[in-house]
């Protein structure tokens, strides 16, 4: 009597051996060389490795021949915390074709599987992990820590991408050209495009869960293709409005449309030496609840430091900073509206007094929030 459980890998058999009730099994390679035998006495089962064998069993003068035991794989999901990603979608093909999904834990596991070749390949929308897939070769034991981690942002070749589009013009609706529009986002590395001649941008972005705000960012720069590092160029504009905030990214990204007509417009600094200009806002003002900031554009006359303070209609001074300045050289300070201690500042009429570098003006700036 010969009983075999192939999933616990337990073999016992009842023969009569020499007089002898025992179990006898002869162990053999994939190759039909013999490797052991083990003899028991009645009554014991045998707990025997089956990894790349193949088994005989001796029952008087009948041979038996059968395959090894099924075999399991079993791995993890992470995310970029190295925690659990659930409910990933993981294939396995080859020899045979499963499909899981990942648990709370991010664990995924096959049962049941033949000696044979396998592929495991996990598959999330707007997710991307640090391999594509795994390969096994002849899988003839248990395998476990087949593991996969999601990546920050993917490399190489992107299929799966949405378009976010615009140009940069002129206050008379013409393109700027070579101007770097920068591109930020949560899970999405700083890139730049420099705009062709008609002055537009566009961007790739790929498929991915989680993006939050983006922001598109004009700015000028020397470059003709793609810098790290934009350098200012000569003549300088001031770009309204100064960025684009993309709230709608995440939508777009699944449903898989694209995001056009980012616009911005650049207006040239035209600044008399030893001027100042206030830019910033389309209307005229600063309109600080939907980000909007003034630029303070100055041509020293002279090197040195310039002092920016800015006052209340009281005379309250509510923020103040300075910056070192060479001659004849444009240069851009930013006000974002809040005061020292970085709260929002009321509606009103507010007083910016710039002074250094042969600089001595008032100007006057309106916010509304």
């Amino acid at each position: 009597t010969i009983a075999i459980d192939q999933h616990s890998n337990i073999y016992t058999t009842e023969t009569n051996y020499q007089g002898e009730t025992q179990n006898r099994i002869q162990k053999y390679d994939p190759l039909g060389n013999h490797v052991t035998t083990i003899n028991q006495s009645y009554g014991h089962s045998l707990a025997l490795s089956t990894t790349g064998a193949v088994y005989t069993v001796s029952n008087n003068s009948e041979i038996l021949k059968f395959s090894p035991a099924f075999y399991q794989i079993k791995g993890r999901i992470t995310d970029l915390n190295g925690a659990g990603l659930a409910e990933v979608p993981v294939t396995l093909s080859g020899s045979a074709t499963v499909n899981a999904l990942t648990d709370s834990a991010g664990v995924y596991q096959f049962t049941d599987l033949a000696i044979g070749n396998y592929t495991i390949t996990p598959a999330k929308k707007g997710y991307y992990f640090n391999q594509e897939n795994i390969k096994i070769s002849a899988l003839a034991e248990n395998l476990e820590n087949q593991d996969f981690a999601e990546l920050f942002y993917p490399t190489g070749l992107i299929e799966n991408t949405i378009i976010i589009s615009g140009q940069v013009k002129d206050a008379h609706g013409i393109g700027l050209e070579n101007i770097a529009v920068s591109l930020t986002g949560k899970r999405f590395p700083k890139a730049y495009k420099i705009t062709d001649i008609e002055g537009k941008f566009v961007f790739a972005v790929p498929i991915i869960h989680d993006a939050g705000i983006y922001t598109l960012a004009a700015e000028e720069t020397d470059y003709t293709s793609v810098p790290e590092n934009p350098t200012p160029a000569n003549e300088r504009y001031v770009f309204i409005p100064p960025t684009i905030n993309l709230n709608q990214v995440q939508a777009s990204l699944d449903a898989g449309t694209n995001i056009e007509a980012q616009d911005f417009m650049g207006i040239p600094m035209v600044v008399d030496s030893n001027n100042v200009k206030i830019l910033g806002g389309e209307r005229g003002y600063i309109n600080t609840a939907q980000g909007e900031k003034a630029q303070i554009v100055v041509n020293p006359g002279g090197s040195g430091t310039i002092e920016i303070k800015i006052y209340d209609l009281s005379g309250n001074l509510v923020w103040e900073t300075n910056k070192e300045v060479t001659a004849n050289t444009v240069e851009i300070i930013t006000w974002d509206g809040k005061n020292n201690d970085r709260e929002r500042l009321s509606s009103g009429i507010y007083i910016a007094r710039v002074s250094g570098g042969g600089i001595n003006q008032i100007k006057k700036i309106a916010l509304i929030k």
